[in-house]
C-alpha cells in the first residue's frame, strides 16, 4: 500500500470537494507529485476520477509538479505530462528554484505556469540579487509563453517590486490568507 499516493488522493479529494462546494470561478491548482503523476497517467487516473466525482472539467485544472521531489526519468515524466495535456489540463512547476534541476525541468516539460519559490520573493525589495533572478525567470517565461506566479508575497513592498517587473500572478498572505474549510472525515 502506497501511503504517499493515498495521502495525495485524500488531499486531492478535499481540494476538489471544497472547490466545487464554494463554486470558485477560477482555475484549480492541484499539487501532484511526479511519482503519482507517472503512476496514474492512464485511463484510470486518480486525478481524473476525483475530478469526475466532483464534476470539475479538466480545462479548469492546473496540475502543479513540485520541484521538491527529484525527477529520476525526465522522459517518463514528460510522457505523463503530455498525457494530461492531451486530456485538457494545464501544467505548472511549483517552487521553481527550491529543489531539483529547475531549469532542466522547465525546459523539458514546457509548463503553462512557473511558480517562483517564496525564497526569491521574500524581501525582494532589499535584494538586488533576488530581483535579478526573478527578472531573469520572468524574461525566460515571456519567451516561452509561460505565466509566472510569485509565491509568498507578504508585504506591500514585495508586491510593488513584483508588479513593477510585470509579473501578473501572485500568491501569499498579503493577497489572501487561507480560509477555514470544513473537512469531512472519510468513513472508517
Amino acid at each position: 500500500f502506497n501511503c504517499i499516493e493515498a495521502l495525495e488522493k485524500a488531499c486531492l479529494e478535499v481540494c476538489c470537494e471544497n472547490y466545487q462546494k464554494q463554486k470558485i470561478n477560477g482555475l484549480l491548482f492541484l499539487n501532484v507529485s511526479p511519482l503519482t503523476l507517472v503512476n496514474n497517467s492512464t485511463d484510470s487516473s486518480i486525478v481524473e476520477n476525483i475530478l469526475e466525482k466532483f464534476g470539475i472539467p479538466h480545462d479548469r485544472v492546473v496540475i502543479e509538479l513540485s520541484e521538491k521531489y527529484p525527477l529520476e526519468d525526465y522522459e517518463v515524466v514528460a510522457t505523463a505530462v503530455n498525457y494530461y495535456r492531451h486530456q485538457g489540463f494545464q501544467i505548472a512547476i511549483d517552487d521553481l528554484g527550491s529543489g531539483y534541476s529547475g531549469l532542466r525541468v522547465w525546459s523539458e516539460l514546457v509548463p503553462d505556469y512557473v511558480k517562483i519559490d517564496q525564497y526569491f520573493i521574500r524581501e525582494i525589495h532589499k535584494s538586488p540579487i533576488k530581483r535579478e533572478f526573478v527578472r531573469s525567470i520572468h524574461e525566460i517565461s515571456k519567451s516561452l509563453n509561460c505565466a509566472v506566479v510569485a509565491e509568498g508575497i507578504e508585504t506591500q513592498e514585495e508586491l510593488s517590486v513584483v508588479r513593477s517587473m510585470g509579473i501578473l500572478h501572485g500568491q501569499g498572505f498579503l493577497l489572501g490568507k487561507p480560509s477555514n474549510i470544513a473537512v469531512t472525515k472519510p468513513p472508517p
